[in-house]
């Protein structure tokens, strides 16, 4: 079952919600509460089931440094569901880039996925029209 936090992960994703004000929604919250938020961010992540060069271009598209932590981890060769559990895990002064980053990473592979598997009919609730919840 789709909550607020999962409802607005997937707002900022689809650009309803732009990523300057998601960033600004997420430093809002204690380190814990952000942690938990990253949790369910990885997950959509590994949900949507991004593409090695799709890791590529979420590094590129976030205007991150590729030498940032979060970045040189996704970027890693290694089962993807190890490395999101690595960057949910890193200090939190690595919150915010592990935010920006997995967002990136979640709008181009499910973007893809959106066009590839849901063109014609979609029963997933993340990719019905999310607009209408104003939730931040």
């Amino acid at each position: 079952m789709n909550d607020k936090i999962e409802i607005i992960i997937n707002q900022i994703a689809q650009s309803i919600v732009d990523i300057e004000t998601g960033e600004l929604w997420f430093s809002s919250f204690d380190a814990n509460d952000q942690r938990d938020i990253l949790k369910k961010l990885a997950y959509c992540v590994f949900q949507s089931h991004p593409r090695e060069i799709e890791r590529k271009y979420a590094v590129l598209e976030s205007g991150l440094r590729p030498t940032y932590t979060p970045c040189i981890l996704l970027l890693q060769k290694c089962n993807i569901q190890c490395q999101l559990k690595k960057i949910c895990s890193l200090p939190n002064n690595e919150n915010v880039k592990s935010f920006r980053l997995l967002i990136t990473q979640l709008a181009i592979a499910d973007k893809r996925r959106r066009d590839e598997r849901c063109k014609i009919y979609c029963n997933h609730w993340w990719h019905q029209d999310l607009s209408q919840y104003e939730l931040l």
